[in-house]
């Protein structure tokens, strides 16, 4: 196993196992008297309507002495129902690869739609179509990716969670090869009110 790939399941171990403690300092409330009988309901407020809209994102960084990639992926949904959502996510990617030569950079961009459907609790599937375009050093490409996988979610706090995504692309579109150098992709970042 590769340092970069035993780091990054040690990250997700460390947060794994601090967030229920984080989760209980968020959402225990003051302790109250138990001998208090009084209500005090002058300051109390209607219960807030929950958002059918959510937000999150990823930022990805792999740095070898031979290839630097950064990525970027802020994405919003829209909750359908209580288990089925869409959104889009864009996506920015900075890639310098001096494994060859002459060595090659490139800054590819593009954006998708998802569909994202819970089928537990902190459990989803998802199927997302995202078109990029790929520097190739003399010309830009269009490529097209289908990508299919799940992912979990890990509450963080009331409202926030931490969202791992493993998504494998079914169309497999050789020009697309530099810009995705590993099947299956695994995201990890923070996603709000999903």
């Amino acid at each position: 196993m590769s340092t970069s790939a035993r780091a990054l399941l040690l990250s997700i171990g460390l947060i794994s196992s601090a967030t229920p403690a984080l989760a209980a300092t968020v959402t225990t409330g003051q302790a109250r008297d138990s001998t208090d009988a009084r209500s005090d309901t002058s300051t109390t407020k209607p219960p807030k309507k929950d958002s059918r809209f959510y937000f999150g994102g990823s930022i990805g960084l792999s740095l070898s002495r031979n290839v630097v990639w950064v990525t970027v992926q802020p994405y919003l949904g829209y909750k359908l129902t209580k288990k089925a959502s869409v959104g889009a996510r864009l996506t920015y990617q900075y890639v310098d690869d001096r494994r060859t030569s002459p060595h090659f950079t490139s800054r590819n961009y593009g954006g998708s739609v998802f569909g994202r459907y819970r089928v537990l609790s902190q459990a989803f599937a998802q199927a997302e179509y995202e078109l990029v375009s790929i520097d190739t050093g003399d010309r830009r490409e269009l490529v097209p990716f289908l990508l299919l996988g799940g992912g979990y979610i890990k509450p963080l706090g009331p409202n926030t969670s931490l969202v791992v995504e493993i998504l494998a692309d079914v169309l497999n579109d050789p020009r697309g090869r530099r810009y995705r150098n590993q099947e299956p992709q695994v995201n990890v970042g923070i996603g709000v009110g999903f």
